[in-house]
């Protein structure tokens, strides 16, 4: 494993491990600094590991298997490093947790109130700002009719951003990919549809007092699953699939004011 060269790019997304897009793997969260990473195994566990500091990448000691309170098994989570602390969001289909690594133990960062829908939700994702101050979860619901992102700040509590950002297909979907960018401003949500199994990727940006608003067009392909990651700005963001991989990378054109493709 060797830690990212840059940091232009978030780590989360649903099989996406290190913040410049280069390298995927199932259920690996990597912060941005590339000394900590956190990997979710099949079982619902989430260890979090350190880079050794005599080395370059090649060296990584255990620290400590995160301690979940849900009585459901951990379905994603996702990593950043707060003033050296780490901090992981854990989602289950019944709760939403956040915690950190300090003195030797993990510590409860409050009470998300996020309540799943009275039709069930599949696919909780988690993404946290780079600070970790800022929290966006998203689901499907009500058998994969609708997705749905919710968003809060830490404010000694966890405070709603605006409200949800839901959208309803007619085909269900299949599965989600959600990152927020580092300043906690824009959302991007890759959905994959059963109907002709296609994919369609969303940007929303934060206005205040607005709220959320869709940001330019929402480009669309042709395969997947995809994960996506925001780069810290929320200025650009990137596509790609497991292997055998595709990937793309969009930039925000301010002169047409939509999404192109970039190289």
């Amino acid at each position: 494993v060797n830690p990212p060269t840059t940091d232009n790019f978030t780590s989360q997304a649903s099989f996406q491990g290190v913040t410049d897009g280069t390298r995927l793997g199932l259920g690996v969260s990597l912060d941005q600094s590339g000394g900590f990473f956190a990997a979710l195994d099949g079982r619902g566990n989430v260890q979090l590991y350190q880079q050794d500091s005599n080395t370059t990448g090649s060296g990584w000691s255990f620290v400590s298997t995160v301690v979940a309170t849900s009585t459901q098994p951990v379905e994603s989570m996702d990593l950043v490093v707060v003033n050296g602390i780490p901090q992981v969001a854990l989602a289950s289909s019944d709760s939403i947790q956040v915690l950190d690594y300090r003195n030797d133990a993990w510590n409860s960062l409050g009470n998300v109130p996020w309540t799943p829908a009275s039709g069930g939700v599949t696919s909780p994702i988690v993404a946290q700002s780079a600070s970790g101050a800022t929290l966006a979860v998203a689901s499907l619901e009500n058998g994969g009719s609708n997705w749905n992102v919710q968003v809060w700040e830490w404010n000694s509590t966890w405070v709603p951003k605006g409200l949800p950002v839901i959208h309803s297909t007619s085909n269900p979907f299949l599965s989600l990919s959600l990152d927020i960018a580092g300043d906690g401003e824009t959302l991007v949500i890759g959905d994959w549809t059963i109907a002709a199994l296609a994919v369609t990727v969303n940007v929303y940006r934060w206005n205040d007092p607005q709220g959320w608003s869709s940001l330019g067009s929402s480009p669309s392909f042709s395969w997947g699953p995809v994960a996506v990651t925001m780069r810290n700005d929320g200025q650009s963001f990137a596509v790609a699939t497991p292997p055998p991989s595709s990937a793309l990378v969009y930039e925000w054109n301010k002169t047409s004011e939509d999404w192109e493709v970039v190289g």
